[in-house]
């Protein structure tokens, strides 16, 4: 009886175990395995799928693109019942449809896109066709009400006011894009014409010494190389004179208000001055070999061009055309006339949640993602372009190739010190700052040789208001 007894005490565990595993067993051997649900993972309780409308510029460009992608599927991934319905359009369709888009449903008030691009170009397009300069204030959300919202935005973004007053006094979105003026050269250009370009520090000097030497290549070799790409319809050698301009004003904030004065008057003639001698030496190509941007932006990299001034961004666009010879161009700090401790650039909103909404909350909580530190570099190492959104690049992984060298130069050399008006106002005085396309104007034709310095200057003083005169 006893040892009956310490059979079962020995036997009857190892049975309850062989019982409570026996299921297991016999799920494997009919090809199904238990899953065991996490308790902390609960599906939202959407009745029907969320559906977010989003409007978005970067069409055609590959990084940027990609990078958009990104954030969409880790949204939709983390947030099961949630779909974004994403439109994508190149730079020149978003000023048409998302302009038109917008005007729309502020006329309508039938929200169709719940996410619109904003940024400072079509807030003053939109505001002009509307005749309203509080567009934004009224019809789209302010994110500065959105808690933790001004935490993870660059401190000099929300103590300066320019990056309200650029968007009609409010933050409409996370300052995701940053951008910084360069001047880009062709690396094989340069070394068939014998020429070492400095990263940082270019004189007025260095960039005439560097004209000449393009100009006697050509007329020792029979080659027809430009010094300077330029198209029909971007004028962007203004950047160019922007920066000689601005060399000269070396206070922050006297260089940022929008009010002419007697210095900047002669700051003013002084970068007209090194334009007309810039143009002794055919900076341009002919101008029946000019085309349209989007035909000719990739000409530089045929070694067609030594030089190209344009922002950041253009690492994306030639990566999109063709990626090898991409690796030939390097992007260097815009040369000056005098020191300063200012640069041209900025960082802006892309896109900003329309108020009447009816996916309000979720379209912010989507934009809120792009604010993540992780986003922030992402953003950065994809697209070679800064950003203003608070992250954790650490310094010895930036400065990889030429794109992130120079955008660390300028990060750690200029840091917030970075403006860049799209008006004339700051030149000329507020009351002037419609007269972009005249300076343009002037500066086409004191490339081509066919103005004085002194005459281009008379000619925009005569387009100004009688206030700006008079100082």
């Amino acid at each position: 009886m006893k040892r009956n007894f310490w059979y079962i005490l020995i036997f009857l565990p190892v049975l309850i175990l062989l019982i409570w595993l026996a299921p297991l067993f016999l799920n494997e051997l009919h090809g199904q395995r238990r899953i065991i649900k996490r308790k902390d993972f609960n599906l939202p309780a959407y009745e029907q799928p969320k559906q977010i409308n989003w409007l978005s510029i970067w069409k055609g460009e590959k990084s940027k693109e990609d990078f958009l992608n990104m954030v969409k599927n880790d949204f939709e991934f983390q947030n099961p019942g949630v779909k974004i319905n994403l439109k994508t359009m190149t730079r020149e369709e978003e000023r048409d449809f998302n302009t038109r888009a917008i005007i729309d449903m502020i006329h309508t008030g039938n929200i169709t896109w719940d996410i619109v691009v904003i940024h400072p170009p079509n807030y003053v397009s939109i505001a002009e066709e509307l005749k309203d300069p509080d567009w934004v204030k009224k019809y789209c959300v302010d994110f500065e009400e959105t808690p933790g919202f001004s935490q993870t935005q660059k401190p000099f973004i929300t103590s300066n006011p320019l990056y309200r007053q650029q968007i009609g006094g409010v933050m409409a979105g996370p300052h995701i894009e940053g951008f910084y003026w360069a001047l880009y050269y062709n690396a094989e250009v340069a070394e068939q014409i014998g020429l070492q370009i400095p990263l940082e520090d270019m004189t007025f000097n260095d960039l005439l010494h560097c004209v000449k030497a393009v100009n006697k290549y050509n007329e020792t070799n029979g080659t027809h190389i430009a010094p300077f790409y330029e198209s029909t319809d971007w004028c962007t050698i203004y950047i160019l004179f922007q920066r000689l301009f601005d060399s000269q004003i070396p206070d922050f904030s006297e260089a940022q208000a929008q009010a002419g004065s007697l210095k900047k008057n002669a700051a003013l003639l002084k970068a007209l001055q090194a334009f007309e001698e810039l143009g002794k030496y055919k900076p341009l190509a002919p101008e029946n070999l000019r085309g349209k941007w989007s035909d000719t932006f990739s000409d530089i990299l045929s070694d067609k061009a030594l030089f190209f001034v344009n922002g950041t961004w253009m690492f994306t666009y030639w990566e999109s055309a063709d990626k090898a010879k991409t690796g030939n161009m390097v992007p260097v700090e815009l040369p000056s006339l005098d020191k300063c401790g200012h640069y041209l650039g900025s960082y802006k909103t892309a896109w900003g949640v329309m108020k009447n909404s009816g996916n309000r909350d979720l379209a912010i909580k989507f934009l809120m993602s792009f604010t993540l530190p992780k986003i922030a570099e992402r953003w950065v190492r994809i697209t070679k372009s800064p950003t203003g959104i608070l992250g954790n690049i650490s310094e010895p992984a930036a400065g990889n190739d030429q794109f992130e060298k120079f955008q660390y130069m300028i990060d750690k050399k200029y840091g917030g010190q970075l403006f860049y008006p799209e008006t004339t106002g700051y030149i000329l005085g507020k009351e002037n700052d419609g007269l972009r396309g005249v300076i343009e104007t002037n500066l086409r034709k004191l490339f081509d040789g066919k103005i004085s310095a002194q005459a281009a200057y008379a000619e925009i003083m005569a387009k100004t208001k009688k206030t700006a005169k008079k100082q």
